[in-house]
């Protein structure tokens, strides 16, 4: 446990070498990261460092939560769109309407680098990025109405 006992000082580092800004909730194990890229979106993203269990995830939330009426479509709009990915999920809490997009990985006892942790981190990000991004038009056109399966079929178009 000795290298992840470094996690959260290596997750530190890797959010200032981004340039972001963040505020800190939890302990010395398990710490939740709630980052501020400065950059307005419609998603808001966290790190998620487990220490005691070796697990890391990376979170993006909507910014919005979904209309009761639109929490069915935006239900088979999440699971059609998580189908088949191979890093990742988007999940919907049905009884509020948020909605995110998830990435993790377990790593275990696994002795890391500093380099390898903050390469791990890199990885979580661009994944969320590109599918916050990529299914973002999908998510806004199904609240608006749009049936979830053209939804997907023109995100993954």
């Amino acid at each position: 446990m000795a290298a992840q006992a470094e996690w959260l000082g290596w997750a530190r580092a890797w959010l200032r070498a981004r340039g972001s800004a963040w505020e800190e909730d939890g302990g010395d194990a398990d710490t939740i990261f709630r980052i501020d890229d400065g950059v307005p979106g419609r998603w808001h993203d966290y790190l998620q460092v487990h220490v005691r269990t070796g697990q890391v995830t990376f979170i993006s939330i909507f910014e919005e939560h979904v209309p009761p009426e639109a929490r069915a479509p935006v239900a088979e709009y999440v699971l059609r769109a998580s189908y088949g990915m191979n890093s990742g999920t988007f999940d919907m809490d049905v009884d509020d309407g948020e909605v995110r997009f998830r990435s993790g990985v377990g790593l275990g006892e696994a002795h890391l680098e500093e380099h390898q942790f903050g390469a791990v981190l890199d990885e979580l990000a661009r994944t969320n990025e590109a599918m916050t991004s990529g299914y973002l038009p999908g998510l806004v056109s199904v609240i608006g109405g749009q049936p979830p399966v053209t939804a997907v079929r023109a995100a993954e178009g």
